[in-house]
């Protein structure tokens, strides 16, 4: 058995598995978050302009940072067959497990350095002497998120829940202790806390953990399907992933709703659709766009990028419904009931009609509260759903 041949094996596996959703949440992606860094670039150039001298920018940069350090995730690939092929064989891993270290560890370091120049610009703003800190600083929050990674990795030996839980907490103190130091403190000092903190945080860890010779092998499975599920739950928030499949929820409705809000037998598509929309994915993800949408709204003020991102977040959110009969197509129910087939398409267009009208209403209140043209905001509403039930009506 290679061992680096099996992790890369299994690493390109996984990319080629994940790469069809990936590519699609990407192009769904690319130009809102082109809109976003952009409108976010100036709302961070705003309030660092508005920030009082007292303000504790160090302190602050110091805990933006510290999800980009204490978070260090560790993808092994493991699997629950491996407890019987890979297990007695542990010995032959050490190869295996140092490629999983070696990716996280540049991935994150490409997470840290992002990071880092974000920050920079806060800190920057301090009355401490650190204009000539940006190279020293970035190599030293470096060598902390892999003195941290590792830490994370001799954690993973620890057996007991509870130790687990006591190494993860110390992991986030010392990773906020020490990025703190390292900018408060003069250069020299800053580098050798750190460097003196990740000692004996080390040691402390490895303290901890002596004794524990052997992985716990059902841990790294289940943390391996656990990073598995995230991942496939992020990308889920922008395209319908089928692996992903969410928890039951009892969402109690009074039961003559459906008669408080004219459902008759003649309308039991419509019923129908109403509930599948409300139990499908294209639910969260229509109500994440509107969100979006209206922070994005918002922090326009009201000028043409506001006009901007209510066209383009109309235009979306419509493409997200136009698929919302496809969803019930294949059910069998459909087959159970003497219900007129001609009902399905007119009531599909009528709910999608309806669903995106609400999503107009939404961004039009928004972009007229941030503007304070409510006329205009009106007017806009009200041409939106007009090109909005053409579009339903028409699309199949």
């Amino acid at each position: 058995m290679n061992p680096l041949k099996l992790w890369h094996h299994r690493s390109s596996l996984f990319m080629r598995e994940i790469l069809p959703y990936l590519k699609y949440a990407l192009q769904s992606l690319s130009f809102s978050s082109i809109l976003l860094i952009v409108l976010s670039s100036y709302v961070y150039d705003q309030l660092l302009g508005s920030i009082p001298p007292q303000f504790p920018t160090l302190l602050t940069a110091s805990l933006l940072m510290l999800p980009v350090l204490a978070v260090t995730p560790i993808l092994t690939y493991l699997q629950k067959p491996d407890i019987i092929f890979l297990l007695p064989r542990e010995a032959e891993l050490a190869d295996y497990f140092r490629a999983a270290q070696r990716k996280a560890f540049w991935l994150q370091s490409l997470a840290t350095a992002a990071g880092w120049l974000i920050v920079w610009r806060l800190i920057r703003m301090s009355d401490a002497d650190i204009k000539s800190y940006f190279l020293l600083g970035l190599l030293m929050v470096i060598v902390l998120k892999k003195v941290l990674l590792h830490g994370k990795w001799l954690e993973l030996h620890a057996s007991e829940p509870r130790i687990r839980r006591i190494l993860g907490a110390a992991r986030w103190i010392m990773a906020g202790l020490l990025t703190y130091g390292l900018l408060k403190l003069p250069h020299l000092w800053g580098v050798l806390i750190v460097a003196g903190g990740s000692a004996v945080y080390l040691l402390a860890v490895s303290s901890l953990v002596r004794g524990e010779r052997r992985l716990p092998w059902m841990n790294l499975i289940e943390l391996a399907r656990h990073h598995r599920t995230v991942l496939y739950r992020l990308l889920n928030l922008f395209i319908d992933v089928p692996s992903v499949q969410g928890r039951a929820r009892r969402r109690p409705v009074p039961r003559r709703l459906p008669e408080w809000l004219g459902f008759r037998p003649n309308r039991a598509y419509l019923y129908l659709y109403v509930l599948v929309f409300l139990r499908s994915e294209s639910f969260g993800i229509l109500l994440r766009l509107t969100i979006l949408g209206a922070v994005l709204a918002a922090c326009s003020g009201g000028g043409v990028l506001g006009y901007v991102l209510w066209g383009f977040f109309a235009f979306i959110t419509a493409v997200q419904l136009g698929e919302l009969q496809r969803q019930y197509l294949h059910s069998e129910r459909s087959y159970l009931y003497p219900l007129p087939e001609e009902q399905k398409l007119s009531s599909a267009r009528t709910v999608r009609f309806l669903l995106h009208s609400l999503t107009l209403l939404i961004l039009s209140a928004v972009l007229g509260a941030a503007s304070g043209l409510w006329v205009n905001a009106s007017i806009l509403f009200i041409l939106g759903a007009a090109v909005s039930y053409l579009y339903h009506r028409f699309r199949k």
